[in-house]
């Protein structure tokens, strides 16, 4: 969208926010903290379109800082010349992408919601055009000159692993990622997707880019991909971006995935790849522009059945493909890696990797040196660690369920983006979605909820200074009563989609109700679990094995 259109698009949402602006600029949309969940079914044009009518203006907002940011990194005449060539590749290696993005601007469209296909492209790709731009050859068949070289700034900080069998408490395969695409982008997505005659799949990505960093299938193939670094000169290729698209919709087994990011050209923050089925095989695929290797638990050090990656080549093989140039990055990869493989040992000498254990990973501060064999307890700052600042979303996932967790924000709820909790929002993927929907209903208010205020009672009950301490009380029953309102919410939007499906409603209008019902879930779910989690700073023991449902 151009800048002469802002006013237009100002007078269509005034009433969104009671015309309470005095600039031509649009109302600014903020992140709030609570991860947004969107059912989508159809064809890939459908589905975008369901999309982007829903977020169009949450579109428009990202696709504004995203669009202004690269214009001024690289110009104008550069930036056209990049999206014209990943419009090429996508159409070369991915033509499904095309009719998502085609489906998104048409949603988008129907809210009053103009931009371009090279809009959006920008924003998809925004973090590898702004910091990993490539200064090589771009694709013969185009016949485009060389781009003056831009700012070419490394930003990666991502954590991923995967863990199976005799390293998992319950032996079941285990995977997680914490990772930043951009602190300017910081709003996230849970996506859950129908596809016409395909495996359904869920992923965990950014607003505009709602395919990366993360995915799971009904196959039971799931992936996460973290950033590695390219050469500056690199020739064009495929973005990360787009190739997360492509495992998520097209990859039914870690061969697929494999198979695709050997066969396209790699560019930018391509990338370290963990790959993992119901059978147990995890792997790593490590891969840059230049080189491409695939390592298993134990290549690059791992004290059990797990895998890590960071932001480097790890397996003992490849250590001589990281480039000397990114080393200040590349030795707080290796700390990172190493204090993610510590934790990860640690907890299978404690009975076993899960759910659990990877949390209390995720919130720690404290960093291993792997060349002094040290541990720092107690430094944020260090960018060594795992409790980052740069880490806008984690995620957890148990495929042989189809059981996923989701965090918006950092680990510990502290930093972006603003609202973050520190919490994780759990859903089981099913076929049904209602069915869905009916599960996560039992967890948020039967068992979160029931146990968020058994807790508080409790420790109201016994701590004296607390009984006091009326401004702490109201601060704990108002958590309480968040959680409350946001069920009231859902069960609210629950209703409507049962009788939108019940009157013959059209399908998207229900799956729309639906997705509101599944956000209000996840927000009550947080309140209870932020409430939990502060009840525990008291030292009083949590209520021992009871909600809804009876001992447990």
């Amino acid at each position: 969208m151009k800048y002469n259109d802002m006013e237009l698009l100002r007078r269509k949402v005034a009433h969104l926010h009671n015309d309470n602006y005095s600039t031509i600029a649009p109302p600014i949309q903020i992140t709030n903290g609570i991860p947004q969940v969107m059912v989508l079914k159809g064809s890939y044009r459908e589905m975008g379109f369901q999309y982007g009518a829903k977020l169009a203006y949450k579109l428009y907002s990202v696709l504004t800082i995203t669009r202004a940011a690269v214009l001024e990194a690289h110009g104008e005449k550069t930036v056209m010349k990049d999206m014209k060539t990943i419009e090429y590749l996508v159409e070369k290696y991915d033509p499904d992408f095309r009719l998502w993005i085609e489906g998104v601007q048409a949603g988008c469209a129907s809210k009053g919601v103009d931009f371009t296909l090279y809009d959006f492209l920008i924003a998809e790709v925004y973090g590898g055009e702004r910091w990993a731009r490539p200064e090589g050859k771009y694709p013969e068949e185009l016949g485009f000159d060389n781009s003056p070289a831009g700012p070419n700034i490394p930003h990666p900080q991502c954590n991923a692993f995967a863990a199976a069998g005799e390293a998992t408490k319950d032996g079941e395969v285990i995977v997680g990622i914490s990772g930043s695409n951009s602190d300017e982008t910081p709003d996230r997505v849970i996506l859950i997707c129908y596809p016409d005659n395909e495996p359904y799949f869920i992923c965990f990505g950014a607003i505009v880019s709602p395919f990366c960093q993360i995915g799971m299938t009904s196959a039971g193939f799931t992936w996460t991909c973290t950033a590695n670094f390219s050469p500056v000169d690199c020739d064009w290729g495929i973005f990360p971006e787009i190739m997360d698209h492509y495992f998520t919709t097209k990859c039914k087994t870690p061969q697929d995935a494999q198979e695709f990011l050997k066969l396209i050209p790699r560019v930018g923050a391509v990338g370290n790849l963990i790959t993992t089925d119901l059978a147990g095989n995890i792997s790593v695929t490590e891969t840059n522009s230049d080189h491409y290797n695939i390592r298993r638990p134990g290549d690059a050090g791992e004290e059990g059945n797990y895998v890590v990656s960071t932001n480097h080549f790890a397996a003992k093989d490849t250590l001589e493909w990281n480039i000397p140039e990114y080393a200040l990055w590349q030795n707080d990869s290796k700390c990172r890696f190493a204090t993610v493989s510590k934790f990860l040992a640690k907890a299978i000498e404690d009975g076993g990797i899960d759910y659990e254990s990877i949390r209390k990973m995720m919130r720690s501060d404290d960093w291993y040196d792997p060349e002094t064999n040290e541990w720092h307890t107690n430094e944020p700052e260090s960018m060594k660690g795992y409790n980052l600042l740069e880490y806008t979303h984690q995620a957890i996932m148990h495929p042989s369920d189809m059981t996923a967790y989701f965090m918006l924000g950092t680990a510990s709820g502290t930093g972006t983006p603003a609202g973050s909790m520190g919490e994780f929002v759990k859903m089981q993927i099913l076929e049904d979605p209602f069915e869905m929907l009916e599960t996560m209903r039992n967890e948020t208010f039967l068992i979160d909820f029931y146990e968020a205020r058994a807790f508080y009672r409790k420790v109201l009950n016994s701590s004296e200074s607390l009984q006091k301490d009326y401004a702490t009380q109201e601060a704990l029953e108002g958590l309480l009563d968040k959680a409350y309102v946001a069920y009231e919410c859902a069960l609210n939007r629950q209703a409507h989609a049962i009788l939108c499906r019940h009157d013959g409603g059209a399908e998207c209008d229900y799956l729309e109700i639906l997705s509101e019902a599944l956000s209000y879930m996840a927000e009550s779910q947080l309140y209870s679990k932020k409430l939990i989690a502060q009840l525990e700073c008291f030292g009083i023991k949590k209520p021992g094995g009871y909600n809804y449902f009876g001992a447990y």
